[in-house]
């Protein structure tokens, strides 16, 4: 799927599936949020990430985590 610039698109991810989030073309910065359904006050957290990671960015295969402190998505090896 194919989000233009300046757009926004929501997607349901259940356990085990995959997103991929690139940019097309250019240098232009990309832009993720991630909820946990059902309860949309659960969301991805960098501060939290970083907490827990005990790093500034995951590497490939640790996960990004919520507010809940709840591993959320894992970057892909």
């Amino acid at each position: 799927m194919i989000i233009p610039s300046g757009t926004g698109k929501a997607i349901e991810l259940l356990t085990g599936q995959h997103a991929r989030v690139g940019l097309p073309e250019g240098s232009q910065v990309a832009d993720m949020f991630a909820f946990a359904l059902p309860k949309l006050t659960e969301v991805l957290s960098t501060a939290h990430t970083r907490s827990c990671a005990l790093c500034l960015s995951p590497k490939p295969g640790e996960a990004f985590f919520s507010n809940q402190r709840r591993a959320m998505l894992t970057l892909p090896v």
